[in-house]
């Protein structure tokens, strides 16, 4: 079993945020609370907000696990209110941020929770394995998924034992080390439109692009129409829009992790466009938004899209095996950091000994899993476990389920 300390989250608290029982296995995190970078408690009063800081916080504690949240199988989630409004506000938080993944969870009015005017908290369970499985996945493919990532870590690792300190603590999992792992595995047509393509999004960047997409407009910047590709709406001429647009930048602020909120924190809303986007996104909605910085040169696009399959599937192929071992090297580079690589490559040893076992592992508990939810279900069904199956409501015109 290893203990993650996310770099991030890692203050002066004394206690793991996760455990791992074997990399690419499973994942076992502590209760996420909503502190932020200074370990101040988030959003007074608020149970939305705070549960909004708790899914980052999580997110945060899985990634240094190795895991996303799409990996997770199952959480509790804790709201210290007797008031069924706070439990629905939190239970809507912690939803919208697992999106189309819908994990078994169980919700819980407490009393009270570990910190001063703590409202909310989230544990969380997570498998590589299952992962696969509930995303098409055969049981191969997902044995070899967790294999390769296992194996993935245990290379990583002892790379890691080899260097120093400092240099490990400074290492980055670039774009130019993410190409070599593909290069190696990719077809070399498929190589040069790789290269290609990054060599293309290397050159655009803001600036050029604000250069060539904007005009000044009474002393504002306003995006420059380009028919049918680009198409402006006057949104000066609409005041409550232009508020609700400025709103709704600050309120999407609040939902990134703290270094990235800094970043927009320095950032003003200055306009957007409905855009045209490639063949892969036809039927889907797109925007441009264009932020303004505190220089005239530093401003920042954003693209606001409908969430379609991961950028990666069209390097990796409709493949866990690529996620896994990338997945395996960030693991590794997390477990580095703590000085101990020496010790923890030395117990992995050199063969794929731990590799095969933990692969076994992977699926045996995947097939545990799966018998222990027909066995919740059955039990449902005779009566004998109470629970509300599901509740269902329209929300602004859509339908939110829960359950």
């Amino acid at each position: 079993m290893q203990l993650v300390r996310a770099a991030r989250l890692y203050g002066g608290v004394p206690y793991a945020y996760a455990s791992i029982a074997g990399p690419g296995a499973l994942v076992f995190t502590a209760g996420a609370c909503p502190l932020d970078e200074n370990e101040a408690v988030v959003g007074a009063g608020d149970v939305r907000r705070r549960a909004q800081q708790v899914m980052a916080n999580l997110s945060e504690a899985l990634a240094a696990a190795g895991a996303t949240l799409t990996d997770v199988l199952k959480t509790t989630v804790y709201a210290a209110s007797a008031d069924r409004g706070d439990l629905l506000a939190a239970w809507d938080a912690v939803r919208a941020a697992f999106g189309k993944h819908d994990p078994p969870s169980t919700l819980l009015g407490v009393t009270t929770l570990g910190y001063r005017d703590q409202l909310v908290e989230v544990e969380a369970a997570a498998s590589f394995a299952v992962a696969a499985r509930e995303n098409g996945f055969t049981d191969s493919d997902a044995r070899t998924a967790a294999r390769l990532t296992v194996r993935s870590y245990r290379t990583e690792m002892a790379n890691y034992a080899a260097m120093r300190f400092l240099k490990v603590w400074y290492s980055r999992i670039d774009i130019d080390e993410v190409s070599r792992l593909f290069d190696a595995v990719q077809s070399k047509a498929a190589v040069r439109r790789r290269r290609r393509d990054i060599a293309k999004a290397q050159r655009r960047a803001s600036l050029r692009a604000f250069r060539k997409m904007c005009d000044q407009v009474e002393g504002q910047y306003r995006i420059r129409p380009a028919h049918p590709v680009i198409v402006r709406f006057p949104i000066e001429l609409y005041p409550d829009m232009l508020e609700d647009l400025r709103s709704a930048v600050a309120r999407y602020q609040q939902t990134l992790d703290a270094d990235r909120r800094e970043v927009l924190r320095r950032y003003y809303f200055g306009d957007f466009a409905r855009k045209v986007v490639g063949v892969g996104s036809v039927g889907t909605e797109a925007f441009a938004m264009l932020l303004i910085g505190d220089r005239p040169d530093e401003p920042l696009f954003l693209q606001l899209k409908e969430a379609q399959q991961s950028v990666l599937a069209r390097f990796a192929g409709a493949s866990a095996h690529y996620y896994g071992r990338l997945c395996g090297w960030a693991l590794a580079r997390a477990h580095a950091r703590t000085g101990r690589a020496a010790m923890i490559s030395g117990y992995l040893g050199t063969s794929e000994v731990f590799d095969q076992a933990i692969a076994d592992f992977a699926i045996a508990h995947a097939s545990q899993n799966l018998q222990d939810y027909q066995r919740l279900l059955e039990a449902v069904s005779a009566g004998r476990v109470l629970a509300t199956i599901e509740l269902r409501r329209h929300v602004g015109g859509r339908r939110d389920s829960r359950r």
